[in-house]
């Protein structure tokens, strides 16, 4: 499941085609799911989709915008509260930090 969520990083996470794709129900699949590897079936996916925007800015001269929008969030805004979340720096820090490097 977990190269799955991999495989489709770049999209919501879809409980439906999940439970379609594994044949069980989703609530059992979760369940599994954290018990493996302690974490969220959700949690893991907003983790994916995360480290995929950072490589998005990093490598392509996409903005915030473009690769909120590429990888489905709902708005740049929310896209810029879960990459803080889980990055530890909002985009444009993240951003300004890349370029501080090189």
């Amino acid at each position: 499941m977990a190269t799955y969520l991999e495989e489709h990083c770049e999209e919501e996470l879809d409980t439906e085609g999940i439970k379609s794709t594994f044949q069980r129900n989703y609530n059992y699949l979760s369940t599994l799911f954290k018990a493996k590897l302690g974490t969220s079936i959700f949690c893991f996916h907003e983790r994916q989709r995360i480290m995929r925007a950072a490589e998005l800015l990093k490598n392509t001269s996409m903005n915030i915008t473009e690769v909120s929008y590429a990888l489905q969030f709902k708005s740049p805004y929310y896209f810029s509260r879960v990459f803080k979340k889980v990055m530890g720096e909002s985009p444009s820090d993240y951003i300004k930090n890349i370029y501080r490097i090189k």
